[in-house]
């Protein structure tokens, strides 16, 4: 099986983090790729295309509960068509994953393949390609069972029954009415008419009757409301947050259209209407609960013999879930076994074309449009790789997960990937005696300590770990202290954990990271501009916390600054929307209180908020234009059109940081940037985050382009901030080395500072590094330091065991590669030459050969500062 790209790169990462010592790895991959304009379902039920979907988003999970876009990737690949038997087709990457479940083959309950019927599997394109016909005919793709709750707040003002009505049967382009012939139908109007003391006149219509509404201001202004007020036959549809309601009321809303325009054929029904968008709206609503429907255009004859386009609803499945009032209409129990919500599929090739690509946490499922459950993990394949490199090398390997699911994926894609069979430690079944090299093991079982001295600690040389963010729990370090020699690699969508024992106190690197940079500059994102405001703000009384400052603190500590943080607000954020984030509950309402005196219109929501959906509702309207709040909006809320951010609330907490800010990174139409105000808080004890802590992880240029746009007085991209602190920096190593280098003529140094070296030979994964992991951020080891200066190097000047290492494993692959070693740097640079270590050994050696014959003068015939020896790589 042919890995992707940065599947590849992957792999290849892994294997040299190992090769380096850092037996504790961690992976995160990107996976699941659609072609452009294929749709995908948001956890507040919009439908949304593929290229509009970015990090932070959320889609909506089989089990109706969100799933976070930690990813999104972009590119061009060869696609292929999934052409269902019954529903819509849609285009995917070869390499994606369906979620397909398996039919019963026989009814006969004998053999094991016969109690696999309703299993899921997650399978490529290019290998559902390879399956034989048999196989192919026994996976179906499958859609999702009825979503109990869509996120998002949902305030219905008419009845959904009666709206259902009204859609159906009902006049409300000019006058209000409903024409019916079913006295169950004439009940609900004789109940809505007293609700909003409305009257009625009939009219008849051939067998029926045309119930016709007068004072109808209060529903007339409802409908206005709903966007549904003087639309015609062919305008009409389903507002969203009625299609998108609880179940109960989407329910209601379904009998409402079936019961007057729908029609019972026996076990299911169909429903015609002129309006293409309603019989969608339908669709969907139906497809939400469980049922199948599919919309199908059909030209129809009218009573008045005109011939127009309608389109027919076909619905199917256990259709006596919908709460059907009109006897008639009320369909009887399906006898028929076959599952509705499953579907057989061809796949075609259609050529190259753009795809987009989604990593997403949890179970990595999510729906499409049309409630299709897909997949977006590809990461057992890498590990598959990984794991045949380690047998290939005479290992034993253990792969460890949670679910039993995942022991049987991980084993199938493993054999077919790589050939290789496992062994099982799960429940009854063991792999103790078994000759497989690689085995699939339960944590639940495994973790039990009779179970677990049944192998010794030297048993397994590598051991794979899915779904890596719950291995910081007990049971998992409880087994891989056992094994505690071992490699380790974590694979999982979720890099970090939000409480102290995170990824990181764990493993050592981390393999793969997708950075905000690179969303906002694949257009993903909106870019930030920060503004410092020049208010110093004492912190230093606050007490810490759990690693953060302590919350009540902060607010007393806070309000002595309110006032005056109001003011800047109103001089930079009367014409944006713009989210506060504060401590405390009581501190947040006093700010809002203060911001609404000094002009602004500001609202507060907290968690005790009875008004709270109605808050939202209305700042997302516009109604405000400030909302404060005491950290009750870092997760779980969306409003794209938020413009500027302000953090009251100052931590240490990168996560916590850029979930605040990340409240106003979505982008929306006329936005342009989002503007992040951030202040000089004065603290003696913490590191803060600040803007720059958003775009990079290397303190020294985080503290240049802090102090930067501290300097500014104006708003500063902070992209373009990143890139001038980056050569604020390196000028100012160029002006430390160049002092340096000065007082080394003064002392004739015989060692060649990193510093130097780095800068020599260009390397600014070495003059940029950053120690993150537990063993990078101790002092450099007595080895590392006599081999250090054994080569020349001044370790003095490196305070880090990270840095040592690099720098080590930098001077054997120069020496491997035959270029100039770091004595030939300092001696030659002292004379004026630039960039020595990227000249070649030779070359080196030739010149200071040449000028030692010179009595260790320059030869007239060379100025240094331009001489260009033969190139190098370096």
């Amino acid at each position: 099986m042919e890995l992707r790209p940065y599947q590849q790169e992957a792999r290849e990462a892994i294997q040299e983090e190992w090769q380096k010592g850092n037996k504790r790895t961690l992976l995160v991959l990107p996976t699941g790729c659609h072609a452009e304009d294929e749709e995908l379902l948001r956890y507040n039920g919009e439908i949304e295309k593929v290229q509009n979907i970015m990090v932070g988003d959320q889609l909506i999970g089989p089990d109706g509960l969100p799933r976070n876009v930690l990813h999104v990737q972009k590119g061009s690949k060869k696609l292929y068509c999934v052409k269902p038997v019954k529903g819509k087709s849609f285009i995917v990457t070869g390499d994606h994953k369906l979620t397909l479940v398996r039919t019963n083959e026989k009814s006969r309950k004998k053999y094991p393949s016969d109690f696999l019927g309703g299993q899921l599997i997650d399978v490529t394109i290019k290998e559902w390609l390879s399956w034989s016909k048999n196989k192919k005919h026994i996976h179906k793709l499958i859609r999702s069972n009825m979503i109990e709750n869509f996120g998002g707040q949902k305030d219905l003002t008419i009845d959904p029954y009666f709206l259902g009505v009204l859609l159906g049967d009902g006049e409300i382009k000019n006058s209000i009415s409903v024409t019916t012939m079913d006295a169950e139908i004439v009940q609900e109007i004789e109940k809505q008419c007293q609700k909003y003391n409305m009257t009625y006149r009939t009219e008849p219509a051939g067998k029926a009757f045309t119930y016709i509404f007068k004072n109808i201001n209060v529903l007339s202004k409802q409908l206005k409301e709903l966007e549904l007020r003087k639309k015609g036959a062919y305008e009409k549809s389903v507002p969203f947050k009625y299609k998108t309601a609880p179940l109960k009321e989407r329910m209601q809303v379904i009998a409402g259209l079936i019961d007057t325009d729908g029609s019972c054929n026996g076990s299911g029904f169909d429903f015609v209407s002129a309006s293409k968008q309603l019989a969608e709206d339908l669709a969907f609503m139906c497809q939400s609960i469980g049922l199948a429907a599919y919309v199908k255009p059909t030209t129809k004859l009218t009573q008045t013999g005109f011939t127009g386009i309608y389109y027919r609803v076909s619905i199917s499945g256990d259709c006596t879930t919908i709460p059907c009032r009109v006897e008639h209409k009320k369909p009887r129990k399906r006898m028929q076994i076959k599952n509705v919500l499953r579907t057989g599929f061809s796949v075609e090739p259609i050529g190259t074309g753009k795809y987009y690509g989604f990593t997403v946490d949890q179970d990595n499922r999510y729906l499409m449009s049309d409630f299709t459950i897909t997949h977006n993990c590809g990461k057992t394949i890498v590990f598959s790789k990984v794991i045949e490199d380690r047998v290939r090398l005479g290992e034993r390997v253990l792969i460890l997960a949670h679910r039993g699911e995942l022991l049987e994926q991980a084993s199938d894609k493993l054999v077919k990937a790589t050939g290789l069979k496992t062994a099982t430690e799960k429940a009854e079944e063991t792999s103790i005696g078994s000759f497989y090299r690689v085995v699939v093991g339960s944590i639940q079982t495994l973790q039990r300590e009779k179970r677990l001295n049944q192998f010794s600690a030297d048993y397994f040389d590598s051991i794979v770990v899915d779904e890596a963010h719950h291995c910081i729990s007990d049971g998992y370090q409880r087994v891989l202290q056992h094994f505690e020699d071992a490699n380790v690699l974590g694979v999982t969508a979720t890099p970090d954990r939000g409480d102290m024992r995170n990824l990181g106190s764990y493993f050592q690197s981390l393999a793969y990271e997708y950075t905000l940079p690179a969303a906002i500059r694949e257009g993903y994102l909106t870019p930030i501009k920060a503004l410092t405001i020049p208010l110093h703000l004492d912190l230093s009384g606050v007490k810490q916390q759990a690693g953060d400052f302590s919350t009540k603190d902060l607010g007393t500590a806070l309000d002595p600054y309110l006032e005056q943080i109001a003011d800047e607000m109103v001089k930079n954020c009367m014409d944006r929307k713009t989210v506060v984030f504060l401590p405390l509950v009581k501190t947040s309402k006093k700010f809002r209180d203060i911001l609404n005196a000094k002009g602004l219109k500001a609202a507060e929501v907290n968690g005790e908020s009875d008004d709270r959906k109605q808050i939202l509702k209305d700042f997302d309207e516009g109604k405000y234009n400030v909302l404060c709040n005491s950290m009750l909006l870092t997760e779980g809320w969306d409003c794209p059109s938020v413009d500027c951010i302000v953090v009251l609330r100052p931590t240490k907490v990168r996560g916590l940081y850029s979930q605040m800010v990340g409240r106003g990174t979505r982008l929306c139409k006329g936005k342009t940037e989002l503007l992040l105000l951030d202040f000089l808080w004065h603290t003696e004890r913490l590191e803060l985050c600040h803007p720059a802590n958003l775009i990079t992880k290397n303190q020294e240029v985080a503290k240049k382009m802090t102090d930067n746009i501290e300097d500014a007085g104006t708003a500063v991209d902070i992209e373009e901030a990143e890139k001038q602190a980056s050569e604020d920096v390196v000028a100012e190593r160029e002006e430390a080395l160049a002092k340096q280098l000065s007082e080394m003529r003064r002392r004739k140094r015989k060692l060649v500072d990193p510093l130097q070296f780095e800068m020599s030979i260009q390397a600014e994964d070495l003059t940029s590094y950053t120690p993150s992991f537990g063993w990078e951020m101790a002092p450099p080891s007595d080895d590392q330091k006599k081999t250090l200066e054994k080569l020349g190097i001044l370790p003095d000047a490196i305070d880090n065991a990270g840095k040592a290492s690099m720098v080590l494993e930098r001077l054997s692959r120069r020496r491997d590669e035959g270029l100039a070693t770091p004595k030939q740097i300092r001696r030659l640079e002292i004379y004026g030459f630039k960039n020595v270590g990227t000249w070649k050994f030779e070359s080196a050696t030739k010149m200071i050969s040449r000028i030692a014959a010179n009595g260790w003068r320059l030869p007239q015939s060379v100025k240094a500062s331009e001489y260009k020896p033969e190139a190098a790589t370096v």
